[in-house]
């Protein structure tokens, strides 16, 4: 089991996949079987009319010889008894421990039976010969081989008395009564060899059919329990990651995950358990240090007003601090991304499509939309810092103000479609301009975020216009609208409004940061809404700087 789990997803996929070929494999293999077998049963029933015509043709000639006194009945029963003697050469040299397969196939081509049909035949009675059916079929015909040689040398009585002209008619009588004896008694072994076949045959179907049964039942048993078994796993480890990024998006990063096996979910696990013990090593220092130097600077104010300055400091060390934390935080949070996605891409490429195979799909997305949140919030905190510290900086340059609103649209459009909103834009005509598209879309992307979480899935509709002194962005939903009371204090740091169907969410810097982006570029933005009427954005930018 240990090294089961250090085996990579995508080799114990391969490993199912090779399993069931070898399974199949085995189970085609079972058939060529039973069809070879059931061939040399048809052939030996074949065999065996060949070996009846052929004595009660001899029989018929010998008697026709009888009746005309034609030498050449007498040769056609002797041609007809080589079919026969054929069969007997054949079985006999079969029986010995180290037969000669072309004294075999001789024989059997002399009685008649087709070249094909000869190998399997062979390996029937070599391999089958102890089973009551074939000893019982072998020694009827061990039988009737003795029964055809008293037949022929009572024929060849028969033509010597005929040859040499003898007038004892009893003796030709009597010969002739002895081959009739005889060739009724061959007929009654023919029916035994016929009967005990067809019982044979019967009870090889039902063994083929058991077998072919049993061959299926085991790749269908065995292919299901190890797709259960592997996928049960994978979506207990992506649940588990899963529910880990929710505690940690909401702020508990003691949060750890077992870590069961060295495959891409344990590595994963690992990966996030690094995570959760940067994050709370930093956070748990950051309130450390700035509890110490507030307690400091308190006992410190009554007797220099000076230390306000140190304190001031702190601030700053603390929103460096958290800037820097932010930052490192992309690292981690990119690398479990591309490893979510790269899971969910080779999962997509290599499982065979099936109801675990799907909730595995969707585990693995709704971890990669954790992700996507994490990283979001992280951005968020970078640009908060970045603005109490003045260093938000935006970098204008020639751009289509229209074309970056497209494409932030184009990106938001999947994950509104899975929410069941519609985004509408009307952005067609270029609305050219000095911005920066990446503040821009920024705006824009915070804008229609909050518009497809508060729009009670209805429509959302973003419009680009301007004239030659202004650009005008608006974002318009149908959701649950804002009081008139809450509409400045929305665009506040870590301000949340909530409504009668939706609860805050998020850390409320959306709405912030994007004002500062627009005021840096000298616009501004504002909104008109009312409860339960929607809400509508409304950012103006100069074109020129």
């Amino acid at each position: 089991m240990t090294l089961w789990n250090d085996v990579s997803i995508g080799r114990k996929l391969y490993l199912v996949i090779g399993t069931m070929a070898l399974l199949i494999a085995c189970e085609l293999a079972t058939l060529r079987f039973a069809m070879r077998t059931l061939s040399a049963v048809r052939a030996f029933v074949a065999g065996e009319g060949t070996w009846s015509k052929a004595q009660k043709d001899a029989a018929l000639s010998l008697q026709r010889y009888a009746l005309t006194g034609d030498e050449r009945g007498y040769q056609r029963f002797l041609s007809e008894l080589r079919v026969p003697e054929g069969d007997h050469r054949a079985r006999v040299e079969l029986m010995r421990p180290d037969f000669d397969p072309g004294v075999v196939r001789a024989g059997f081509l002399q009685g008649r039976i087709a070249d094909e049909d000869i190998p399997a035949m062979v390996d029937l009675l070599r391999r089958f010969h102890t089973v009551s059916y074939m000893a019982r079929a072998i020694e009827a015909w061990t039988q009737a081989d003795g029964l055809l040689s008293e037949f022929r040398e009572a024929g060849v009585r028969y033509h010597a008395l005929r040859s040499a002209g003898s007038l004892d008619q009893r003796a030709l009588d009597d010969a002739l009564a002895r081959v009739h004896r005889i060739n009724y008694e061959l007929s009654g072994v023919e029916a035994t060899f016929s009967a005990v076949l067809g019982e044979g045959s019967r009870w090889m179907e039902r063994v083929v059919i058991t077998l072919l049964f049993l061959a299926v039942l085991t790749v269908e048993a065995v292919g299901l329990t190890m797709t259960f078994r592997i996928s049960r796993a994978i979506s207990r480890g992506l649940a588990a990651a899963d529910d880990a990024a929710r505690r940690m998006g909401t702020g508990d990063f003691s949060v750890t995950l077992p870590v069961h096996s060295r495959d891409e979910l344990g590595r994963l696990a690992a990966s996030i358990n690094q995570m959760g013990a940067l994050l709370d090593r930093s956070y748990r220092d950051l309130e450390t240090r700035v509890h110490d130097r507030t307690a400091a600077l308190e006992v410190m104010a009554a007797e220099n007003a000076g230390l306000y300055a140190e304190a001031k400091a702190a601030v700053q060390m603390r929103d460096e601090f958290i800037s820097i934390a932010s930052h490192e935080l992309k690292t981690p949070l990119t690398a479990l991304g591309l490893q979510l996605d790269l899971l969910s891409r080779r999962v997509r490429r290599v499982a065979p499509a099936t109801p675990e195979r799907d909730q595995l799909v969707e585990a693995l997305d709704a971890s990669l939309r954790q992700s996507a949140r994490l990283s979001s919030l992280a951005a968020g905190l970078m640009d908060l810092t970045a603005i109490r510290l003045g260093r938000l900086e935006i970098h204008r340059e020639p751009c289509d103000l229209a074309a970056v609103v497209r494409d932030v649209a184009a990106q938001l459009a999947p994950g509104a479609a899975r929410v069941g909103v519609t985004l509408e834009v009307d952005a067609d005509a270029p609305t050219p301009g000095d911005f920066d598209p990446v503040r821009m879309g920024q705006v824009a992307t915070n804008l229609l975020s909050n518009a497809i979480k508060y729009g009670e899935r209805r429509p959302v509709r973003i419009t680009v216009e301007g004239d030659d002194e202004r650009a005008r962005i608006t974002v318009r939903d149908q959701g649950i609208g804002i009081a008139q009371e809450s509409q400045e204090r929305i665009f506040e740091r870590f301000e949340r409004v909530a409504g009668p169907t939706a609860s805050p969410s998020g850390l409320g810097l959306g709405l912030y940061i994007a004002r500062q982006i627009v005021e840096l570029h000298g616009g501004r933005i504002t909104v008109k809404s009312a409860p339960g009427e929607g809400s509508a954005f409304v950012v103006e930018v100069p074109r020129k700087a």
